[in-house]
């Protein structure tokens, strides 16, 4: 399964560390404990907040906001990367 969209941000506590813009969400494993790759551009990013934790991952789904608590982001220049185990809180 591959899903694309776009908006989103990544949080610390009630900070955002950084805001997407367009991103791409891949499953990589099926079974009990699902696993999804997720790449992202950023649309702005605060460099304090990116160097704390733990961080928490947003993704704008049409109305609803899927979430996965406690990921660990790899940040470039302009991107996000981040590998998720389990199914997303949705609401």
């Amino acid at each position: 399964m591959r899903i694309s969209g776009a908006g989103g941000r990544v949080r610390v506590g009630y900070q955002t560390a950084a805001m997407l813009g367009a991103w791409t969400l891949t499953q990589t494993r099926s079974g009990a404990i699902v696993a999804y790759d997720v790449s992202a551009r950023l649309t702005d990013l605060d460099t304090f907040w990116i160097q704390q934790g733990p961080m928490d991952l947003e993704l704008q789904m049409g109305a609803r906001i899927w979430a996965w608590r406690q990921v660990e982001p790899t940040f470039s220049a302009e991107s996000l990367a981040v590998s998720l185990d389990g199914v997303p809180a949705i609401h």
